[in-house]
């Protein structure tokens, strides 16, 4: 059986080894028991009680019109409708998922979280709520300083910041966010961090690899030193048609065995690659 999602790390292994310490922190045990279960759950096809992890999209919505995301295409424009979660909708999943024993929530999916009015408020609840492990993904062009260290003090536990190749090609994808701008908010948090000394939320740094395969060192070197982990995706072409997916024989998706989807809408997603809610 072949397992595989693509990613791959830049960052060393003893530094993949430091990020997830710094991950399970204040949770150890519970965290290593999480990874056991997210690796061989799915070889063993196992999904278990009630899932290991919930992602809650808490906005559809972007700020951004990335042109490899499916995001931009005319399929998702026609079938998901920019909106965010209702709080209390928020609250009653939490509460479910808290009440089930899931290690982690991912508070983002398909949009940019930081684009809801309460997203400190909606990772606060969760915290609070006694779910181990809170997550989100962001572009970072609104996630501000001052947001930033109420996240700290709230403690949650890991950020990804998609952040795609370097000085013209970042501010050509990503518009309209600048490079430098975003290279100095990045160590504006390895600030606070420090300052509060703290070692959450940990940060990860990944972009499509389409963006930095020319010289990855140079990316790797910048974002090593001001982040906890570095790494990269393949880049999918999301107008491909039906005919044109390559299958790996003797694959499973693992996403299955693994988490589960809830839109901003409130309807459960097929999986996390349902981007068009089929």
């Amino acid at each position: 059986m072949q397992i595989n999602k693509g990613q791959f790390k830049i960052s060393s292994w003893s530094e993949r080894m430091r990020f997830n310490f710094r991950r399970g922190q204040g949770h150890l045990l519970a965290y290593i028991a999480n990874r056991f279960r997210w690796y061989y759950y799915p070889r063993l096809r196992y999904a278990g009680r009630f899932p290991n992890h919930v992602d809650l999209e808490t906005s559809s919505a972007c700020d951004m019109r990335c042109p490899m995301c499916y995001t931009v295409t005319s399929e998702f424009k026609k079938l998901v409708r920019p909106k965010v979660m209702d709080f209390n909708l928020f609250k009653r999943l939490v509460d479910e998922c808290a009440a089930n024993g899931v290690y982690s929530i991912r508070v983002s999916l398909r949009g940019e979280p930081f684009l809801h009015p309460r997203i400190v408020d909606m990772i606060r609840y969760a915290k609070e709520s006694g779910i181990p492990e809170v997550a989100s993904l962001t572009n970072m062009l609104k996630l501000t300083p001052e947001s930033f260290e109420e996240l700290v003090d709230i403690g949650m536990d890991w950020i990804t910041v998609s952040f795609d190749g370097m000085d013209e090609t970042y501010e050509r994808i990503r518009k309209p966010a600048k490079f430098d701008e975003a290279v100095e908010k990045l160590r504006e948090f390895k600030r606070i961090k420090e300052c509060k000394g703290s070692l959450k939320p940990v940060i990860k740094v990944q972009s499509v690899w389409t963006y930095i395969k020319d010289d990855p060192q140079a990316f790797y070197d910048l974002f090593g030193p001001i982040v906890d982990e570095v790494a990269s995706n393949p880049e999918i072409d999301f107008n491909r048609e039906e005919g044109e997916f390559e299958y790996i024989e003797n694959f499973t998706c693992p996403t299955l065995w693994q988490r589960f989807v809830i839109g901003a809408d409130g309807r459960v997603l097929m999986c996390i690659n349902d981007e068009y809610t089929k």
